[in-house]
């Protein structure tokens, strides 16, 4: 079945962000009476905003991995780390970046308009002076710019994951040999 398009919609502080399935669509702004870098701070905070409703909402339309086959094992390895987590004492939250420390850009093909992204934030938008002035042209620019480095951020998670995965550790775990040793210590309740 072919997933649903997913359209958020988001507005704040004189700024509307349009996102439909992974891509900014539109981006509008009235920016009277702000400094350019107070109208940039909001369109930002904005893209940032939307951004994160807009994965909300395509995580919610999305197909649920499927569930693992029962396994006994499995399942008693599980629980015995689960109990360890919950005994042990919090870990300090990630700094945001910290995850995903790329950091992908985009210019627009005027090169006037400039957005630098991480996973979760607009780290870096620039317009040029004279571009801000057209709210509707630096809109645009805007928008491509977001587009292009959001579409490189995409394109890096694969290479990143590759270069960070730890060999497909789980598709190899014995979970009968692990639900032995977790018994020996005397986890397994």
């Amino acid at each position: 079945m072919p997933t649903p398009e997913v359209h958020t919609v988001h507005s704040e502080d004189s700024v509307h962000v349009e996102f439909v399935d992974g891509s900014l669509t539109i981006l509008r702004w009235r920016g009277e009476g702000r400094t350019p870098r107070a109208l940039l701070g909001a369109v930002a905070a904005a893209l940032d905003a939307g951004r994160e409703q807009h994965r909300q909402e395509l995580a919610a339309v999305a197909e649920p991995l499927p569930e693992p086959a029962p396994d006994p094992d499995r399942d008693l390895v599980m629980a015995f780390a689960q109990r360890q987590l919950d005994d042990s004492p919090p870990a300090p939250p990630p700094q945001p970046g910290e995850l995903f420390p790329s950091q992908t850009d985009g210019r627009d093909e005027s090169g006037r308009a400039h957005v630098s992204l991480t996973m979760d934030h607009v780290m870096i938008l620039e317009v040029s002076p004279d571009l801000l002035a057209d709210e509707r042209a630096a809109g645009l620019a805007v928008m491509e710019a977001y587009n292009l480095a959001a579409e490189r951020l995409t394109e890096d998670l694969p290479a990143w994951a590759e270069a960070r995965r730890d060999d497909d550790a789980l598709a190899d775990v014995n979970w009968s040999e692990l639900a032995h040793d977790v018994r020996r210590l005397g986890g397994g309740h």
